[in-house]
């Protein structure tokens, strides 16, 4: 053991009776760091079981800490451009926080939601550092809403809007896409705007060595497929099309905008060449017009056409997939 890893485990040992040196070393040994590990500690972790059992999602942020880097992505910019400034907007799956500390930092009123406990605890703590967020003794953020649970969990409120960033391509269609989709509709008020992005289908790469299965539109466009990758087993990923934001939102939004972005898969992710990995994705702007199928439909007979944020180049960059 190096001097570097001995001084590891005595501080890691020292926030945890429960991790033998030699459970440490494995974890380390395992791509965990000592960072990594210190802060799985405070986010409640003590035993070997509690890190190698930890779903990957809580893992990544553990050991990558921001995936997807520190600057918004242009869906929230979009929503900020598009959502009312009075009232509370909201974010759904708001990961480590980087689109929500980003309009924390323009907007008065937030709220937020998100599944992940070492999200919401990062989320948190850079909340509280931003100015007139966080008053002393008191743990409420001034002005701000979270909520940690799952997506489809109910309604958040009475919000003039809400946004999601590459969140909706990792629920499933059946079991998970409809309750968070009424979540996301019922806490919008009427004439309110949602603003969605998810993972484009340009992004299927059936070159992949990992890709498995794949499920095909009535057009020919990837709906689904599943990576198995020694990092990501079973990673399965539900491509978006502008007609599959219509399906899933009918009859609750009508699509007023449609836009199609690029951006890093992650900030580590390269393809075989060493080049940087890229993936897209597509933001839907949508005007909720009923809260229950009860209500009169709303029959949507054509789509907006598909812009493209600045971001996206003329040539499509290649090995995309997450």
């Amino acid at each position: 053991m190096s001097k570097v890893t001995a001084k590891a485990v005595h501080e890691i040992i020292e926030l945890t009776t429960e991790l033998t040196s030699s459970q440490i070393q494995s974890l380390l040994d395992g791509g965990w760091t000592t960072e990594s590990l210190l802060e799985g500690v405070q986010n409640g972790l003590s035993t070997y079981s509690d890190f190698t059992t930890l779903p990957l999602w809580e893992q990544r942020l553990l050991k990558e800490k921001e995936p997807w880097g520190s600057a918004p992505s242009e869906t929230v910019k979009l929503a900020h451009k598009r959502l009312p400034m009075n009232g509370t907007v909201a974010e759904f799956g708001f990961g480590y926080g980087r689109d929500l500390v980003w309009l924390a930092q323009r907007r008065k009123r937030l709220a937020g939601v998100e599944l992940s406990q070492v999200g919401f605890s990062s989320t948190y703590k850079r909340l509280c550092q931003l100015p007139g967020r966080k008053k002393p003794g008191r743990a409420p953020l001034e002005g701000i809403s979270l909520v940690r649970a799952s997506i489809g969990f109910g309604v958040l409120g009475q919000l003039a809007g809400a946004y999601s960033h590459r969140m909706l391509h990792l629920l499933d269609p059946k079991t998970q896409l409809p309750q968070a989709v009424q979540s996301m509709v019922r806490s919008v008020n009427l004439d309110g705007f949602l603003v969605i992005g998810a993972r484009s289908y340009h992004d299927y790469d059936a070159s992949a060595e990992s890709l498995e299965n794949v499920v095909y539109d009535k057009d020919g466009l990837p709906l689904k497929a599943e990576y198995n990758s020694p990092d990501r087993p079973g990673h399965i990923l539900h491509y978006y099309s502008p007609r599959r934001f219509l399906n899933a939102f009918w009859p609750y939004c009508e699509i007023t905008e449609l836009w199609h972005g690029k951006e890093l898969e992650s900030v580590d992710a390269k393809n075989s060449d060493g080049t940087e990995r890229f993936c897209h994705f597509i933001t839907a702007v949508m005007r909720v017009v009923a809260h229950t199928r009860n209500d009169e439909p709303f029959l949507q007979s054509k789509l907006p056409i598909l812009q493209e944020f600045p971001s996206v180049s003329e040539n499509n960059a290649s090995g995309l997939r997450d």
